[in-house]
């Protein structure tokens, strides 16, 4: 995004927008990964939806900063200017225990175990840590062990359709939010709002029902009135 505000030209922008992308598709997933590994199972619905709530508050944000800051270059570089914070505290975040084991650092994992513990006032039963402690026999294979495994194969393609379907429906809808009608920055703002509340029902819908009833409400749209197209677009992009 630092490199975005200061391109010459147009196709040196558009790759920096591709490294962008790239960068923030892995930000965001590893963030939804720790944060649910860390945790606990009973409270992965919240961490979940809760950091994607974020989002929401930062697309409104958007809106209203690029109402005051119309030069795209300066807007940019404000918009980078939150990334030094998480260049400085990235280095303080746990790293996941699974793939610490999964690498064979038992050790480290021990310590990040003890240390959640602590904070959480927990204590931690000998034979875990004598488990975790013990040699493990890593498997490298990369993409290549999940298409041999025929267990892992079937769940990925099970994933994978959902999630092909679920993306194209999504960003379907939201970039054509631009023909909202209304005032762009206007549209941009409530983009961002209507997040809040699509999450919040996201939590609900995991608590009480589950993973399953959640994704298909997810893919089923909108529930608002087919007569009027510009509500149809939010609240379904949100959906």
């Amino acid at each position: 995004m630092l490199t975005s505000g200061l391109c010459p030209n147009y196709y040196l922008y558009l790759a920096s927008q591709f490294g962008a992308g790239v960068g923030y598709g892995g930000f965001r997933i590893n963030c939804i990964v720790l944060t649910t590994e860390w945790i606990g199972v009973r409270r992965r619905a919240l961490g979940s939806c809760g950091s994607q709530l974020f989002g929401g508050f930062g697309q409104a944000l958007l809106a209203m900063l690029v109402f005051f800051v119309r030069d795209w270059r300066m807007a940019q570089l404000v918009m980078a200017a939150p990334m030094a914070c998480v260049a400085v505290y990235i280095w303080f975040i746990p790293e996941s225990a699974r793939w610490l084991l999964d690498r064979g650092h038992t050790e480290e994992v021990k310590v990040l175990v003890l240390k959640a513990a602590a904070i959480n006032k927990r204590t931690i039963p000998e034979s875990l840590l004598e488990n975790i402690s013990k040699d493990k026999t890593v498997e490298k294979g990369g993409i290549r062990f999940l298409i041999r495994s025929p267990v892992l194969r079937k769940r990925f393609v099970i994933i994978t359709i959902p999630w092909f379907a679920l993306n194209l429906s999504y960003y379907c809808l939201t970039l054509n939010v631009g023909k909202f009608g209304l005032n762009i920055f206007l549209t941009q703002l409530l983009f961002g709002l209507t997040e809040v509340p699509a999450h919040l029902l996201c939590f609900w819908l995991l608590e009480v029902a589950g993973r399953k009833l959640d994704r298909g409400t997810k893919k089923k749209g909108d529930w608002s009135d087919p007569e009027e197209p510009r509500t149809l677009i939010v609240s379904s992009s949100k959906l």
